[in-house]
């Protein structure tokens, strides 16, 4: 487990914890920023990225309300990329839009 980040969805009232696990990107909600996390589900592969899945990685909760995973591809940083957090619940990450080689 590692690179973890937050985002609080304000559709669902939760925050959304996304972290790396052996077999991609982990999802989990709580009703507190630091409160006990449930489980939602693992995505094991993001569309568009060279090995499909992140490498470093950050979350960014936008102004407008809309989250991002912002983060290189899994062997190396080579690529980088944005993936927009499903606007509903933020439980998966969308393709991913790369912004730079």
């Amino acid at each position: 487990l590692g690179r973890v980040g937050i985002a609080y969805n304000k559709n669902t009232r939760k925050y959304v914890l996304l972290a790396q696990v052996n077999e991609g990107l982990m999802f989990a909600t709580s009703n507190t920023p630091n409160g006990r996390f449930t489980f939602h589900h693992i995505q094991d592969k993001i569309t568009n990225v060279v090995n499909d899945m992140t490498g470093d990685q950050s979350v960014y909760n936008d102004d407008d309300g809309k989250a991002y995973l912002v983060y290189s591809n899994r062997k190396g940083r080579s690529h980088l990329y944005v993936s927009a957090l499903r606007e509903s619940d933020y439980l998966n990450a969308e393709p991913a839009v790369n912004i730079y080689n």
